[in-house]
């Protein structure tokens, strides 16, 4: 059997759902790091995982999402740039911000961690 990108999203609990302000049929979802595995009774376990997800849904497509961005942290929430359709901004768990491209999900800026700028997570 084949595997797929997305594949490796079905475990990872979502963080944030965001609507696309230039196309309603679309949104964007964030992952956090940590898969979940619920086993009996109830019980929930996580795997460490440094890593966090950006996914773009299309609702037109079911079966998967349009494009994976893979992350250096996990990113407790995300949304679409209010004017360029091409970036999303997100929140990593450092309490950095991230601006990722659309276009091929690379990293185009990222905050800095300093005394002067926020430095807990965001989260919400």
């Amino acid at each position: 059997s084949k595997q797929y990108a997305f594949d490796m999203l079905k475990m990872h609990p979502v963080t944030s759902i965001s609507v696309s302000p230039f196309q309603k049929s679309v949104l964007l979802a964030s992952y956090h790091s940590l898969p979940t595995q619920v086993l009996p009774p109830f019980l929930v376990i996580s795997v460490a995982d440094e890593e966090g997800y950006l996914a773009l849904w299309d609702t037109l497509i079911e079966d998967h999402p349009h494009r994976v961005i893979m992350t250096n942290e996990p990113v407790t929430c995300a949304c679409f740039h209010p004017t360029n359709k091409e970036l999303v901004i997100g929140a990593l768990r450092s309490g950095r911000l991230g601006v990722w491209s659309l276009v091929d999900g690379a990293m185009v800026s990222v905050s800095n961690l300093t005394e002067q700028c926020h430095m807990n997570a965001v989260v919400g």
